[in-house]
């Protein structure tokens, strides 16, 4: 991976809120997914660069969720602002408000990589009422995205494109 230029932000999508209010329930993929974007966020605070965290809710009880953090909120001109032109997602979940956020960056024109072990999602159930587990459910959503609307990369990809070596992050 080249280095990641000084415009580049990162997104923590959905941490905060999705892992303290989610009721226990399914399963969920990737334990270290939190410990990854600290790392993230650490390295990205001492580049200098911006780090940005979304939480999706909804804004009166009923209301619909926008599951793209593009969608319903001015972020897409802040970033255009301050002259960001790629982005770094991390965050819950890979299959929806990841994988919606991705879609449209790059729609929109945004260089946009996804880091697959800085993000996770949830055992899900099918529409003939199987189970998927989480890991397979975040596999193909990567595998969906890759190429076609994201590079997808990991940690220590994205730390050395910041320049920062694994071990000292």
């Amino acid at each position: 991976m080249p280095a990641l230029p000084h415009n580049t932000a990162l997104l923590v999508i959905d941490v905060p809120a999705a892992t303290a209010d989610r009721p226990p329930g399914p399963g969920r993929n990737n334990p270290d997914m939190e410990a990854n974007i600290a790392r993230l966020e650490s390295a990205w605070r001492a580049s200098g660069r911006p780090a940005i965290r979304v939480a999706h809710q909804a804004r009166w009880p009923g209301a619909p969720i926008h599951y793209s953090a593009l969608v319903g909120t001015d972020l897409e001109g802040q970033l255009r602002r301050r002259g960001v032109a790629t982005l770094v997602l991390t965050g819950l979940a890979t299959d929806r408000c990841v994988s919606t956020t991705a879609r449209q960056a790059a729609n929109v024109g945004f260089t946009t990589y996804v880091v697959s072990d800085a993000t996770a999602t949830f055992d899900r159930r099918g529409p003939d009422g199987r189970w998927h587990r989480a890991a397979t459910v975040h596999a193909v959503a990567l595998a969906e995205l890759n190429g076609e609307f994201a590079t997808i990369i990991d940690t220590p990809a994205v730390l050395a494109a910041l320049g920062v070596t694994p071990c000292a992050a």
